[in-house]
């Protein structure tokens, strides 16, 4: 695995973590919080973000970017539920 690949995976992660700390701070507040907000949240994170993988530049296309951001909400958005029940002690 390149170096590229590490970076862009660890970008990944970080914005997801972003989302689900969002979803916790505006839920916390009284807020609802749904998946598109989420994605929302993300592009806006991501920025101008433009990772490079041999070459490739893999969200020059806007419409990547938007399902790029709405697949990583849908992930930060489960993890945040699954988060949000634990702390109640409710199974999921």
């Amino acid at each position: 695995m390149s170096l590229a690949m590490l970076q862009v995976g660890q970008r990944i992660m970080t914005l997801v973590r972003s989302a689900v700390e969002h979803y916790a701070v505006i839920t916390a507040m009284g807020g609802r919080v749904d998946e598109e907000s989420l994605a929302y949240f993300i592009e806006k994170e991501a920025g101008d973000w433009d990772p490079v993988i041999k070459g490739r530049r893999l969200l020059r296309n806007p419409d990547t970017r938007k399902a790029g951001a709405r697949f990583l909400a849908g992930i930060a958005y489960e993890v945040a539920l699954g988060e949000q029940a634990e702390k109640q002690g409710v199974a999921v």
